[in-house]
């Protein structure tokens, strides 16, 4: 696979929230081919996070349902592109109301 871009964010979801954090901008005038996006999700957080991405506000991965995790990362390859000046978003939903849960989403591309 061949990547020449990463980047990576990093977030806590207060208990019960949702919405969505941008994650970066792709820079203007370049073009950024997503090849896989890795989500660790740390220990104790009990598949509570609900975790997708989206391309501005077009959800692209998964197209439906979400990405949930506990202790593990959960790598998906994708072949996603995202022309310059849009956002990555992640957005989420954290299932309980009694925690903040935290992920880190992992970004690996071709940016032409």
């Amino acid at each position: 696979m061949e990547v020449n871009y990463t980047a990576s964010h990093t977030f806590t979801a207060a208990a019960g929230a949702s919405g969505i954090e941008t994650a970066f901008t792709v820079t203007a005038g370049r073009k950024l081919t997503l090849k896989r996006v890795t989500f660790i999700f740390p220990v104790g957080n009990g598949f509570y996070l609900r975790v997708w991405i989206q391309r501005g506000n077009e959800r692209v991965l998964p197209m439906e349902g979400y990405i949930v995790g506990d202790g593990h990362p959960i790598p998906v390859n994708c072949n996603i592109q995202i022309e310059g000046g849009h956002d990555v978003v992640i957005g989420y939903s954290n299932t309980d109301t009694s925690n903040p849960h935290s992920v880190c989403v992992i970004f690996e591309g071709v940016l032409e």
